[in-house]
């Protein structure tokens, strides 16, 4: 009888079943996104607002060889300092995102010298570790130009996993993973010290004005009225003023008029951070005639506030 002697070699490598290239092994998640700071206000030189945030780093029971891994946050800018979006063609506020005192977020294509590094503990079990971060926006000391509104950025991600003995065991990336949003409200501070006086002197112009100065993230309401309705009186005339005692006037506040009922003018154009003037121009007809000698006035009020 003839035997067949049948020899089997069974080849084979064994890796790591699950390698830190896919998030199911080693996921990353934030206690809110998107982490956001909802006010700053870029006409205070000394706002620095932050918040806290969590971040979590949870590896996966079925990949128990990765003993630490480390996270890194890339800023979309390709230059520094690294901003929050933009809006409306304004770019956003400098921020930073630390780790005690160390940054951990950084502008594309830039070293990334402080990697948050997560540690874990040997054993198949899942292991979740916690870190809290602080994200901080810079103050506007250099006086740059924003427009109120959201602006909103997108960090990328780059997870490393490594064995206790620094042999890799792989990477993945993700954009989106951190999300950062700051709100800038409609901000409005007026420059020019009040109260102010519009002076005709002995009536040898017909028209005065007064630059009021302005700084705004946003449009700007005015609501203006005069305790005369658009007449200067004479001193100690006594109402109802005779023709011989007063001197009329038109009045416009950043080129609308303004008529003697007063107006309210919503949305006027904004000052910007750097601040510009709105003009409050009064006008005669002419030059006064038949008045009698004296000192003639009117009080004009102009309450300002923030458009919508």
């Amino acid at each position: 009888m003839a035997r067949l002697a049948i020899a089997l070699l069974a080849m084979g490598t064994v890796s790591d079943a699950l390698a830190c290239s896919s998030s199911s092994v080693v996921s990353v998640s934030f206690s809110s996104s998107p982490v956001s700071i909802g006010s700053w206000n870029p006409l205070d030189p000394a706002d620095t607002p932050s918040t806290s945030f969590t971040v979590t780093v949870t590896r996966a029971s079925s990949n128990p060889n990765t003993d630490y891994a480390l996270v890194y946050f890339s800023d979309p800018d390709t230059g520094t300092p690294i901003r929050v979006g933009s809006n409306g063609g304004f770019v956003g506020p400098q921020y930073s995102i630390k780790s005690g005192a160390a940054d951990v977020a950084f502008a594309t294509g830039t070293p990334q010298p402080s990697p948050l590094q997560f540690t874990f503990a040997n054993g198949n079990s899942q292991s979740a570790i916690q870190r809290t971060l602080n994200f901080s926006l810079l103050a506007n000391s250099q006086g740059s130009d924003f427009s109120s509104g959201t602006y909103s950025e997108n960090l990328g991600m780059t997870v490393q996993c490594f064995k206790s003995n620094g042999t890799s065991q792989g990477s993945y990336s993700t954009l989106g993973g951190l999300n950062l949003a700051v709100t800038i409200p409609n901000r409005l501070t007026v420059v020019t010290a009040g109260p102010q006086t519009i002076d005709f002197g002995a009536f040898t112009t017909t028209t005065q004005n007064l630059a009021v100065s302005l700084k705004s993230t946003g449009s700007i309401n005015a609501n203006i009225s005069t305790a005369n309705h658009n007449q200067m009186v004479l001193a100690g005339a006594q109402s109802p003023y005779p023709a011989n005692s007063v001197i009329g006037y038109s009045m416009s506040f950043d080129g609308q008029n303004v008529p003697s009922a007063g107006a309210n003018l919503t949305n006027l154009a904004r000052a910007g951070v750097s601040g510009a003037s709105k003009s409050l121009v009064l006008t005669l007809p002419g030059q006064p005639t038949g008045k009698l000698a004296g000192t003639y006035s009117d009080i004009i009020t102009v309450i300002l506030s923030p458009g919508s």
